[in-house]
Parts: structure tokens; sequence; C-alpha cells
């Protein structure tokens, strides 16, 4: 008998019993009519097939088996699946997908993307132990896929080949590979990217805007573009992470599964994250609550920001030095870095477009925007100082270029680079500056950030701004009425020049320990300090 002349009644019988816990190793080695009847429950469910043959027994069919239908799914071709953290993600999509898929298409090639090379390996580590001969249901349901002594190679920490795989290409059964790794001239039917972001990601921008970058670029490894799939699973950490590209994007069907509905408060999965649970991390760490457990970052408190995050601090002379004074601590502008980044009118749109500012509801063009910032060993932020204007005359881009030398000038013993979000004719800008600072004999290097779209815009700041603001590290002083009220608006307006300007800044400034600013700090001698001071005291700062 075929599994296909199987009743549905026969595999509804052994499904329920599955449900009841009452179908055993011991049952079905001593059936051959019973295991014909699991493998076409198995072949027809993937979480079937994850709960019995692989024996997750902690899977229920509330939530599971509507996760695993949809995982399962393969008319819609990119999945992007979040569901909150510890509920068995991984399990099924990784692992238990990839096998269940290879028992009925062997031919195809799968590779697995995590955040490290360590936790893709685990998914390899954990499918090869199912197919050594342990797994005992395994055996018994689907025993051509059995690997047979040392006849299967590829068999490492990273890559597999299955055992009833008929054709063999350059690129094995099952691949695995962290975020920053790189496969040669290998290409695959499924890609599954699995938890590529983390908490640290988050806490340091420039990596989270590395794996931005990188994460393009996995579309590279289809076999064949047109029908490849993607089975995509993670969790939101927030606000500017990876996966707000992806849930923008239309070609992605996204699956948000909360931890609790957040109107009749049903339970996704009751029997871990239990209501004791969640409501003590909604009382101890309510970010966490929203991105971990509800993936849900476009909550009105974690969609904009907000101005009482911002801390203010004074600029002070300390010593014969400038400080940043906040809550009765004294921060030494010589003690981390200092960068100045400039955001001409323009950047990031259609060069000329007009912005709607919706929050008065008129057209504005966009601003130019010059910031200088400074990055505590704290890992505090201050914004020292910054302009915003549009440039007018016959020579705008010499008016900016101005504004840039005369707060390069307050601040030149500091700054250790400039950076200019440059495109067609504001390039001209880094021109024109050198020459200005030519003419007054000083240098500063600066450097080109290439132009990226007005999305891109928004999930940068997020990105780049949004933890600090989250954990208070971030302070301004009363004067810089641009930058605060861009922040506490942001989501409502779209002038963004000076947030915009400080993202980059963000991007950008290094961290730097104590040995590192003690060399630093001995560059900067006092004579140039004594001389910043009665610039800074001039301009009446």
């Amino acid at each position: 008998m075929s599994t296909s002349e199987i009743s549905q009644s026969a595999r509804d019988e052994v499904f329920d019993l599955q449900e009841r816990d009452r179908i055993s190793e011991s049952d079905v080695a001593g059936s051959r009519e019973l295991q014909r009847i699991v493998r076409s429950c198995a072949d027809r469910s993937l979480y079937f097939f994850a709960k019995v043959v692989l024996g997750y027994k902690d899977l229920e069919k509330e939530p599971h088996k509507r996760v695993s239908d949809a995982i399962q799914d393969y008319s819609k071709r990119w999945l992007a699946l979040f569901m909150p953290r510890g509920t068995f993600k991984t399990s099924l999509n990784s692992v238990a997908d990839t096998l269940h898929n290879a028992a009925i298409n062997p031919e195809h090639t799968n590779l697995i993307i995590s955040q490290t090379d360590e936790l893709g390996n685990s998914a390899i580590f954990e499918m090869q132990g199912h197919l050594e001969g342990n797994n005992t249901m395994m055996n018994w349901i689907y025993p051509e896929m059995i690997k047979g002594g040392d006849k299967v190679k590829p068999w490492n920490s990273s890559a597999f080949n299955f055992a009833h795989r008929k054709h063999k290409t350059k690129a094995p059964s099952v691949v695995s590979m962290g975020m920053t790794g790189r496969l040669e001239g290998q290409h695959f039917t499924i890609i599954r990217p699995d938890d590529v972001i983390g908490e640290e990601d988050l806490n340091q921008p420039a990596a989270m805007a590395s794996k931005i970058a990188k994460f393009g670029g996995i579309y590279s490894y289809f076999d064949r573009p047109a029908t490849g799939v993607i089975r995509l699973s993670g969790t939101r950490w927030g606000l500017g992470d990876l996966y707000s590209l992806i849930v923008d994007d239309s070609m992605y069907y996204v699956i948000h599964l909360p931890a609790e509905d957040p109107v009749t408060g049903e339970l996704f999965f009751p029997t871990l994250l239990t209501h004791d649970f969640l409501d003590y991390l909604k009382r101890t760490d309510y970010m966490k609550y929203l991105t971990q457990y509800m993936n849900d970052v476009t909550n009105a408190q974690a969609m904009e920001f907000h101005q009482e995050e911002l801390r203010e601090y004074q600029l002070l002379n300390e010593g014969g030095e400038p400080v940043c004074k906040a809550d009765g601590v004294s921060y030494r502008v010589s003690d981390g870095d200092v960068v100045l980044c400039v955001d001409p009118a323009g950047s990031g749109d259609i060069e000329g477009a007009l912005i709607t500012d919706t929050r008065r509801g008129r057209s504005k063009k966009s601003m130019n925007a010059v910031v200088v910032w400074f990055r505590h060993i704290s890992g505090r932020y201050f914004l020292l100082d910054s302009w915003e204007g549009r440039a007018q005359g016959e020579n705008p881009e010499l008016e900016v270029a101005n504004k840039m030398f005369e707060l390069y000038m307050l601040w030149q013993y500091y700054i250790r680079c400039g950076y200019v979000e440059s495109f067609g004719a504001q390039r001209a800008l880094i021109t024109i500056f050198n020459m200005v600072c030519a003419q007054h004999n000083v240098i500063l290097k600066m450097d080109e950030i290439p132009r990226e779209t007005h999305r891109a815009k928004k999930v940068r700041i997020r990105t780049y701004i949004g933890a600090p603001a989250q954990n208070g590290m971030i302070y301004v002083r009363r004067s810089h009425t641009a930058f605060s009220w861009q922040f506490a608006h942001f989501g409502q307006t779209n002038q963004l020049d000076t947030l915009d300007a400080s993202a980059w800044a963000f991007s950008q400034l290094q961290v730097y320990d104590d040995a590192l600013t003690q060399v630093k700090t001995k560059r900067v001698s006092d004579k140039y300090k004594r001389a910043m001071l009665r610039q800074v005291s001039s301009a009446g700062y």
C-alpha cells in the first residue's frame, strides 16, 4: 500500500493519537502499516514531522501547527516569520523544514545563514544527529535518509549531503555560514536566514549597518533567482534593525506573531510565555517586551523618539580644558572621539525635490546641516555644535563650506575627521571646503559618504540614534533647537536634516578606551586647548 492510498480517516486517527502522546517508538517499530501511516502524515505536515519523527515533544498544535503550515507552503516563496524568542522558530524553520523538504525533494540545496558561524553549525549538528542513526523514529520512517558509514561526503560542521541525494552539485545539500561569511561558486534552492542579528548589533550601529549591507547580497546565492525560496525567521530587536527593510519589502510574505494578543490578551504559547512572565517584562524592560516578545516596533511608544530621552549638559572650561558637564559629572572632550558631519541639501532624496513637512502642512526644500558630535569613552554622545540652513546667493556651496569651516575652527584640535553625504553637484563641497581651509593654512581630512535612498534615511536614523536614545546616552544643550525638535517629531515630519547628519556622525564615531584617549590627550597641547577655549568663549557658548 502506497502512502497516497492511505485513507484520510487513518491519518486523522494517528494525528489525534500523537496529540494525546499515545504513539510510541515501540508501536511504530512493530507495525509496518503504522509506519506507512506515520510517513503519510509526516509527508503532509511539517508539524507532525517535527513532533513525531524528530521528537520535538514541546511543540503544541496551537500555535505550532499554523506556524508549520505557513513555513511549508512554498507557494509563498519569500517568507519572513517573526516569533517571540524561545518559541522553537529555529527548530521548525532551520532544522525540521530542511529535513522535511529533503525527504520529498532530496535534490534541493539549502543555505542556512545565522548571526555567527557557531549558531549555523549548531543547526547542522542537530540535523546530522537525526541522520546518523541516533533517531530511531527517523530510522523506521525515512530509512533512505540515514547516513551509511562514511559514504556521504561532505559531512562536517558546516556542510553535508543527504544520503538519498542522487545528483551531486558543487553545493552540498545543506551549508551553514555566519553573516560575515562568504561562499564562492555555490548556489542554492532555498536560503534560510535564521536570527541573523542580535543585541550586540543593536548596540553597535556600525555592525547593524554592515549586516544590512551584506544581507542585500544573499540573493546572489540563488541557483535560480526566479524560483528561489527564502525562509527567514527571527525576532525583532529595534526600530532600525535589519528586519525593518524586510518588513517593507513587498517580495516578502511577513508573519508577525506576538506573545499575547494586544487586544484580547490571548497568549501565543501559554505553557512557556505566561501572563506573569510578560507582565514582569512590561514592568522591568518594556522595550524588550515590545520587540523581543511582541515583535512590535511600530507601537507609538517605540516608533517615535521622545523629548524626555534627551539629556541636557553644559559646556564649561575646567582647568583650561573644555568639558561637558551633565548630572554632576565632567566629561572631557579630549576623552573620546569627535567628528564633523555634513548633510547637504537634497541628500538622501531626488536632488531639488520638495520635502513635505507634515506637521506644518506646507512644503519645504531640504536644508543643509552641519554637526559636530563627541563620543565619550563612557559611550555618551554630546552634540558640541550644529548649524542648519538653506544656502543663498550665487555660490551656495561656498556658503555651506564657510559654515563647515566655522565649526571646524571652533573644534579643530579635537575633530578627527569630517564626513559629507554627497552626490552629484554636492561633491563639490569637499573641494570648496579644502580650498577654504588652504586659504587659512589648515587641513581637515574629509571623507565622502555615498548617497542613500529616502527610505534608508529613516532606517539609518533609527539604527544609529535609537539605541543610545533609549538608553539615555544622548546629551544636547538648550541652544540645539533644530536637533531637539527633529528628534521629538521623528515619525511625524520629513524635516530630518540635522537628525540625519547626526546619524552619520554616530556611524563614524570611534570607540576609544582609556589607553587611546591618553595618547590623544597628549596630542592636544595645553596651548591648543586654551586657543580653542578662547574661540568658544568668543562665539558665546
